[in-house]
């Protein structure tokens, strides 16, 4: 991962707890204008928020992104993916290939219909024209 896109996801979740804090600030002082106490309050509970944000799972994906730990992680599974491809290269399954199993499947089907049309040929019961 390139460190613009860890910034721009750190910066992303930074915003998102900012406009998260700006929306409590707001509800709870609302359109009554209740003074200042209310916004410390509000800011101080939404700093604590804050604060378990960062201590939680986010915190940890934050700190994971500044030093790198998923970079080996992501390093280990581009390798494995690569063996992978390298094994479909060797066994070299072409678009010929499939489409030669597909007429064999065909032309299995049509003996499946002709040994299904004698079975029902020979289990009819003779009618008036033959007897």
């Amino acid at each position: 991962m390139s460190s613009a896109s860890k910034g721009t996801g750190m910066a992303l979740a930074v915003g998102l707890m900012v406009m998260g804090l700006l929306f409590v600030t707001w509800a709870i002082e609302g359109p009554g204008a209740r003074g200042l106490e209310w916004t410390l309050a509000a800011l101080a509970g939404g700093g604590v928020t804050f604060g378990a944000a960062l201590r939680g799972p986010l915190g940890r994906a934050i700190g994971k992104l500044i030093e790198g730990e998923d970079d080996e992680q992501l390093a280990l599974r581009v390798e494995e993916l690569e063996t992978r491809l390298a094994g479909m290269e060797q066994r070299n399954l072409t678009s010929g290939e499939v489409e030669a199993q597909y007429v064999r499947l065909a032309e299995v089907e049509e003996r499946l219909d002709f040994a299904e049309r004698l079975l029902t040929k020979t289990s009819l019961p003779p009618t008036e024209s033959q007897g």
